[in-house]
């Protein structure tokens, strides 16, 4: 896991796929806090067990998906999601731009 400024850069373990997403300074807060914890994921989802027993890391990721679709840029959704799509264009697309 990186950190630069408000952008964290983490390789989760399932699929290796880079990620890379803003966080609100009040994350990055919290998620100082918690750096005893392997990884950002158990963090999110310790912390999300103890608010609520139905909000699971999953059920952010998938509400991430559903909510994250409406701005209407797959590509830049897909690399926060760490997604990669079928075709040329991921093996030739160098980056996604911070501003999307």
């Amino acid at each position: 896991m990186h950190f630069e400024g408000c952008w964290v850069t983490f390789p989760p373990p399932k699929t290796g796929i880079q990620q890379r997403a803003w966080l609100p300074p009040v994350a990055l807060k919290a998620i100082a806090a918690g750096m005893p914890f392997q990884t950002t994921a158990k963090l999110v989802g310790y912390e999300f067990s103890k608010m609520s027993t139905d909000l699971t890391f999953y059920a952010l990721r998938h509400r991430t998906e559903t909510i994250g679709g409406k701005a209407k840029d797959q590509v830049a959704m897909d690399h926060i999601m760490g997604h990669v799509s079928p075709g040329m264009s991921s093996v030739y697309s160098e980056e996604i731009d911070d501003s999307r």
